[in-house]
């Protein structure tokens, strides 16, 4: 009995272990087909806007203003800065702010120079009167709200974000490239206000990594995928040793079986409902246990390597595949050691046991 435990205890920790890796590779996997997000709060949909030639702000919120629908429309400052409009508040939620508040209707229209920070910024910001100030190219902007920095990458990590309206902004022209977003209606927003055959600008979405802004900046994670590929690999060749001690432990109980007059095709689904059940309990577990990993590193940031690498979501195709690429190994297996007793006599069963 200790015995058979003790194999079912190494066959429950390798499959788990298992479960984890694959689980990780397929988050990797479906991390890397979403598009890179210039902002945490921006959907999946939106679009990239690119100058033809020297665009001061004021002239690019003018192809935008004209869409109805709520939006948030932005641009990208010096690598790590943002300037942002939000028309719809509710697109600040993606945003996780500790302290403070977002930008309001009336910093818009005041054209007030204010700004958010992300955690850790506020070292380089100068405190007077007991208000943070940060200051960009001589302008002094009132921090008025701190974020939790939860981008996936550094490339594209905010680390400010000011009043697209401010007024120490109006005249910039070495902006990087702008973005809009409405969510999934984006394109066809773009499309029908004229904006994407705007002769001034290059509109593109967001999911083309292979051109555009995008393209000189992606980060290459196959190399990664590689080594956690081969580590699953390695894991799997373990797993499917211990699912074959663990059937060598359940022989005793076959024997026993076959005497009270079990039929062969009753003990192979006595054991096959064993086995997917021993499954299934591991992969629950090793999906849990992925799952907390990805929720704890967003909530603490413990990683920018795991963020980038796996994001916060699983793969469910893949838990799926692996489900039934395990239940496959258990299929063959359980029939290989069915076909190797077939002529044996019950002496030979009972001594085996």
């Amino acid at each position: 009995m200790r015995q058979y435990l003790h194999k079912t205890g190494l066959l429950l920790i390798i499959f788990i272990m298992v479960s984890i890796v694959f689980n990780l590779c397929g988050a990797a996997i479906k991390h890397q087909k979403d598009p890179d997000k210039l902002l945490p709060n921006l959907s999946n949909e939106y679009v990239l806007a690119e100058k033809k030639n020297a665009t001061d702000i004021e002239t690019y919120l003018t192809y935008f203003e004209k869409v109805k629908k709520g939006f948030l429309l932005g641009i990208v400052l010096d690598g790590n800065l943002r300037a942002v409009y939000a028309k719809d508040t509710n697109r600040w939620k993606g945003l996780r702010l500790l302290s403070g508040r977002t930008f309001t209707e009336r910093d818009y229209e005041q054209h007030t120079n204010t700004i958010l920070i992300s955690d850790g910024m506020q070292t380089l910001c100068q405190k007077i009167n007991g208000i943070y100030y940060y200051d960009y190219y001589g302008e002094k902007y009132e921090v008025i709200g701190v974020y939790k920095d939860t981008n996936s990458s550094e490339v594209y990590s905010p680390k400010c974000i000011l009043n697209l309206y401010a007024s120490g902004l109006q005249d910039e022209k070495d902006w990087e490239i702008g973005f809009f977003d409405c969510g999934k209606n984006t394109w066809s927003q773009v499309e029908s206000c004229g904006i994407a055959k705007n002769k001034n600008i290059k509109v593109y979405a967001a999911t083309n990594k292979k051109g555009g802004y995008f393209a000189s900046k992606a980060t290459n994670i196959n190399m990664m995928l590689l080594i956690y590929g081969g580590l699953g690999f390695m894991i799997l060749l373990h797993s499917l040793t211990a699912t074959e001690n663990w059937i060598e432990g359940k022989k005793h109980e076959i024997v026993i079986r076959r005497l009270v007059g079990a039929t062969k095709g009753q003990i192979f689904r006595w054991l096959l409902l064993q086995f997917v059940s021993l499954l299934l309990f591991t992969i629950l577990v090793g999906t849990f246990l992925t799952k907390v990993l990805l929720i704890c590193n967003y909530n603490w940031y413990l990683s920018y390597t795991i963020s980038a690498m796996f994001g916060t979501r699983l793969s469910w195709l893949s838990i799926f595949y692996n489900i039934l690429f395990f239940i496959v190994i258990g299929i063959v297996l359980i029939t290989m050691v069915m076909f190797s007793q077939r002529r044996k006599t019950f002496r030979d069963m009972l001594h085996e046991g």
